[in-house]
């Protein structure tokens, strides 16, 4: 009985002196590399209004063309990039510039 008290007298007074833990940033995350441009490396790329080979192609761009992409990981790259004009290529024929 002694115990309980004395422990249930003394636990908040730690609770305070401890100093709050702050999370760890997310190192990787720190340290992801991105990219925002893509090549066109084929002939030419068919930009579509979806990503998927089934939807609507709006145009082309062709071989050697810059294109601004929303912002990819480098070390995750999706299929398909998302265009900042609202469009997809298939992210094998425009690679990371």
């Amino acid at each position: 009985m002694r115990f309980s008290i004395l422990l249930a007298a003394i636990l908040p007074a730690a609770a305070l002196a401890l100093p709050a833990a702050t999370p760890e940033p997310d190192t990787i995350e720190a340290r992801r590399e991105y990219f925002t441009h893509c090549q066109v490396v084929a002939s030419a790329v068919k930009y579509r209004t979806c990503p998927s080979t089934s939807c609507t192609a709006v145009g082309q761009y062709p071989k050697g063309k810059v294109v601004d992409v929303v912002k990819t990981p480098l070390d995750d790259i999706p299929a398909w990039l998302r265009l900042t004009n609202g469009y997809y290529v298939y992210s094998y024929w425009c690679l990371p510039a």
